[in-house]
């Protein structure tokens, strides 16, 4: 699945894989922050610019992410968020 999760409540589903860069271009980003979902197949992409308190509470992408499991989403998430199989980010990103 690679589904965009508008601000707006509409989805949309696209076809990838997609490079660091486009993903920065669907979400209108400079910097970007990776949550792996639960599913451990799946990681959800935000946008990590400083500016993101400017940008509309996503609620649908805020649900998702709002699980007991998941202590380090204490806060809305906000703009268009990306949901991608993890093994298209995988190869790109370090894990710590």
């Amino acid at each position: 699945m690679r589904r965009l999760f508008k601000t707006s409540g509409e989805t949309i589903d696209l076809k990838g894989p997609f490079s660091a860069r486009e993903v920065q271009k669907i979400l209108e980003s400079n910097s970007l922050t990776f949550v792996m979902l639960l599913d451990d197949e799946h990681m959800m992409v935000l946008r990590g610019d400083e500016n993101e308190g400017e940008c509309p509470i996503n609620e649908l992408a805020t649900i998702i992410c709002d699980l007991p499991h998941m202590p380090k989403m204490q806060h809305p998430i906000r703009g268009d968020a990306l949901i991608v199989p993890a093994r298209d980010v995988a190869p790109h990103i370090d894990v710590i």
